[in-house]
């Protein structure tokens, strides 16, 4: 009996309260939010949204703001209805997947996931052990595989399907969507995934500016389960690698699934960073050398809030293709209906933070995924009075990191104890003060100033509180010299003075 498992009718996207559920459900009913850690949240955003391109680009803002995302929901459904033959995870078409790389050594499913230990890893808790994946779990790494795939040996480059292709090398390139070291993605929620997909929906307006054309000369381009390539540098490849629908769900892998276990070459080599082109949920800096915005746990994301809000702006700091979209819709919504004003989104920013050795990608040490979200309203994103002091307060907060993380290296210095630790307080300070972040956003929008001196009195208490208590679990002040060096160097000089 041959294997189905098809992805229209099988619960296995995982949403926020709801357990897994099919891509039927998802267009059936308004669920709030995606599910998955970071990477798999970008995959599956990404994928739902090139379902809803494929099922309807807009001409226009007008013809976007008829349509609404109920009816965006409505065509979505219509379209997979009608190609729910391309997706099956299995067949003779599989979904994302290529039969003719079966010539290559199958190799463990696993060695493609970041977080399942392989090699020498050390393993830290059973979910990282080698173990029999469900057909949802294997379709959910597939996806996230074809645009996060980890770069090094893992693929079997013998295969080359484009005659004189000479693109591959011993080692497979990182997918498109982590690149190097971790690409920063971020897009724009509504109140549910039906919003959230209308209000990042592109039109052909827009795919067909001077800009978007340099990105995507194929324009929207056809979705890769439609038509699938031949090959890495094939006339279906080149039009993968220059369209909206192509990058959005990329084919980074050649690939083909078999009982738990995987064949794998490198697939299409799709542009980066380097050429200025992105993930359209990546940002890049603007300047003449642009820079990815990358992933750092060491640096929350909410840290990135004041250049990524920027895009809404004349002068922005960065560019994302994904917000820019965005930008123009919640013009487009403010204009029709003074009402929409009041309409509440969610910046969400996320990604997985990686290593590279000697040509192999890995998560080790300090890598780990991020991810952040923060609540503004159009009527806010319209009106950016409060953004220089929320930029502000942005400036004030990195000050007091650095005074924590100097103060406590001097306490550490004097009693010759090992400096690296006030990196640490440094870190803790800013992954505390992260739940404040939508409190200092709302402080900053408060219109009555009487009552918005109040809020930033007592925020600011908090944010003291947070910095000494820091400072005194990495510092100790049990004995005399302790207590006389933590006296010494506390962050809050005049209060230090006191207490000595």
């Amino acid at each position: 009996m041959n294997k189905s498992f098809s992805l229209v009718s099988n619960p296995w996207l995982p949403v926020v309260g709801y357990g897994e559920k099919s891509l039927y459900e998802i267009f059936s009913n308004p669920f709030p939010l995606i599910g998955g850690n970071p990477i798999e949240h970008v995959s599956i955003f990404k994928l739902l949204l090139a379902i809803a391109q494929s099922a309807i680009t807009p001409k226009d803002e007008k013809e976007w703001l008829d349509l609404t995302a109920e009816g965006l929901a409505r065509e979505a459904l219509k379209y997979l209805q009608f190609h729910e033959n391309k997706f099956n995870l299995y067949g003779p078409e599989p979904f994302l997947q290529m039969p003719v790389v079966k010539g290559v050594g199958a190799k463990p499913f696993s060695v493609v996931v970041p977080e399942i230990a392989s090699g020498n890893t050390t393993v830290l808790t059973q979910t990282q052990t080698n173990r029999v994946l469900s057909d949802a779990e294997l379709t959910l790494n597939l996806l996230t595989l074809q645009s996060f795939a980890l770069g090094g040996k893992k693929t079997d480059n013998s295969l080359v399907l484009t005659s004189g292709y000479k693109g591959k090398k011993a080692s497979g390139k990182p997918g498109c969507s982590l690149e190097q070291s971790g690409l920063l993605h971020t897009y724009v929620q509504g109140e549910n995934i039906w919003e959230t997909l209308w209000l990042n929906l592109w039109t052909q307006e827009q795919l067909e500016t001077e800009k978007m054309q340099t990105i995507f000369p194929f324009g929207r381009g056809q979705a890769p389960w439609e038509k699938m390539p031949q090959g890495e540098d094939c006339d279906t490849a080149k039009m993968l690698k220059g369209s909206l629908l192509g990058r959005l769900v990329p084919l980074c892998r050649f690939c083909l699934i078999e009982n738990q276990n995987i064949h794998l070459t490198e697939g299409i080599q799709y542009s980066s960073s380097k050429e200025g082109i992105v993930d359209t949920t990546a940002s890049l800096t603007l300047g003449d050398k642009p820079k990815a915005l990358l992933v750092n746990p060491m640096k929350r994301p909410w840290r990135e809030l004041t250049a990524i809000l920027s895009t809404n702006l004349s002068s922005p700091a960065l560019s994302c293709t994904q917000l820019t979209i965005f930008n123009r819709h919640s013009r487009t919504l403010s204009t029709a209906d003074p009402n929409n004003q009041y309409k509440q989104v969610h910046y969400w920013s996320g990604g997985l933070r990686v290593s590279n050795k000697a040509g192999e990608q890995f998560v080790s040490g300090s890598d780990d995924y991020v991810d952040s979200s923060f609540r503004l309203s159009l009527k806010e994103l319209s009106d950016f009075t409060w953004f220089t002091l929320f930029s502000e307060e942005i400036k004030q907060l990195d000050q007091k990191a650095k005074k924590l993380g100097t103060c406590i290296r001097k306490y550490c210095e004097e009693m010759k104890l090992d400096t690296e630790i006030a990196k640490f307080g440094e870190s803790k300070f800013w992954l505390q003060t992260e739940t404040l972040c939508q409190n200092i956003i709302d402080c900053c929008v408060e219109k009555d100033l009487a009552k918005q001196k109040q809020q930033f009195e007592s925020l600011h208490q908090r944010i003291f509180r947070i910095s000494e208590e820091i400072y005194s679990d990495l510092c100790p002040y049990t004995t005399s010299k302790q207590l006389m060096a933590w006296t010494k160097y506390h962050p809050n000089s005049s209060y230090a003075r006191k207490r000595g």
